[in-house]
């Protein structure tokens, strides 16, 4: 099972209906407006989808992180088990759906629903699967020119010459990092895109020197989005 949620920023209204109290208090210390729209709508996003897909309590959802500072998502209970049911299959005012069709799991109650969640100006992906999962979204026209030689290596800069390609190699490497669950991997020395196909949207990378992991890309309304389950 693998979804994913490409939206803009939610509006007031649905925020305030599925955040807490007390994320609300958190998002009022953030400086910058945009991060703080962007952070609670993420976790609106989470509540929403997972309560119209397995039919559980938007309350009974739990939202923390784990010791990497990736997200963490508990369903504590649910109003009745149906596989697959959902209030409606239509995503919200401004928002894409991408990926594969989704099974109803009864099994997430009372433990963690794999969840990933990246967010650039005006733009939010939220991933859900039952395995480990991670995504990156990064603006294409976003200028990587003054720091590519810092994550890209020679053999990756030489693998495409598309204007775009820094921003899906950028992706891939937040999205390797974000799989990992370890922190401090460089994105130059650890992190390594070996193949593109651009007729499947495919890439081939590694950690450390590992086993070889297909992520796959998107180009989606000047966005690019990356993502590995």
């Amino acid at each position: 099972m693998f979804r994913l949620i490409v939206s803009q920023p939610l509006s007031e209204t649905e925020i305030a209906l599925r955040t807490t109290p007390e994320e609300q208090a958190h998002a009022r210390t953030f400086g910058c407006v945009r991060r703080r729209s962007e952070w609670l709508s993420w976790r609106a996003i989470v509540r929403r989808e997972l309560s119209r897909e397995w039919v559980c309590d938007p309350a009974g959802i739990r939202i923390g992180y784990d010791a990497a500072g990736a997200p963490r998502v508990e369903i504590l209970e649910l109003r009745k088990s149906v596989p697959g049911s959902s209030e409606s299959g239509i995503p919200g005012s401004g928002e894409q759906e991408a990926g594969m069709a989704v099974s109803g799991i009864s099994g997430f109650i009372g433990c963690a629903v794999h969840v990933a969640v990246s967010h650039c100006e005006g733009s939010i992906a939220v991933a859900f699967a039952d395995t480990p999962c991670a995504v990156d979204v990064e603006s294409a026209a976003r200028d990587f020119g003054r720091v590519v030689s810092r994550y890209m290596t020679v053999e990756e800069q030489t693998l495409s010459d598309v204007p775009w390609w820094p921003a899906v190699v950028w992706c891939a490497k937040e999205t390797l990092y974000k799989f990992a669950g370890r922190c401090e991997l460089d994105l130059l020395r650890d992190l390594r895109i070996e193949e593109v196909d651009f007729h499947t949207a495919a890439l081939v990378g590694r950690i450390c020197g590992g086993e070889a992991l297909r992520l796959h890309f998107l180009q989606l309304g000047g966005r690019i989005i990356v993502f590995l389950s």
